[in-house]
This record gives C-alpha cells, sequence and structure tokens, in this order.
C-alpha cells in the first residue's frame, strides 16, 4: 500500500500533468490551420497521454492505503 501523504502528492502531480497536456491541446486547436491532419494526430496523442496519466492516478487511489486512525 501506499502512504496517504505520498499518495496525494503523487496525484497532485499527475493532475498538473493532465492540465499541462490540455493546455497544450488548448493551443493547438485554435491555431491557424497549417497541417490539419498533423494537428489532429498530436491532439489524439495528447488524449491518449492523458488517458494513460488518469490511469496511472486510478492505480495510485486503488493502492492508497487509508490514512491511521
Amino acid at each position: 500500500m501506499i502512504h496517504p501523504e505520498v499518495a496525494d502528492e503523487a496525484v497532485g502531480l499527475l493532475m498538473m500533468l493532465v492540465a499541462d497536456l490540455g493546455e497544450e491541446a488548448a493551443s493547438l486547436a485554435v491555431m491557424a490551420p497549417v497541417d490539419l491532419a498533423e494537428r489532429f494526430a498530436r491532439l489524439r496523442q495528447l488524449g491518449e497521454d492523458q488517458a494513460v496519466i488518469a490511469a496511472a492516478g486510478d492505480a495510485v487511489l486503488r493502492n492508497r492505503r487509508p490514512p491511521a486512525e
């Protein structure tokens, strides 16, 4: 089991990574058209990367030790 404080810190860092990828996706969405196929491929990859990070967060939470009482 993962110590609660360590798990909470890890989840916080993972959420920051998801947010950073979201910001990159938002900036790609408003750029002037250059190569739409390339842009959509990058957006798809960013979404897949966010899903992987979210899955890691789920794993941390599943294995988080309950706080000591």
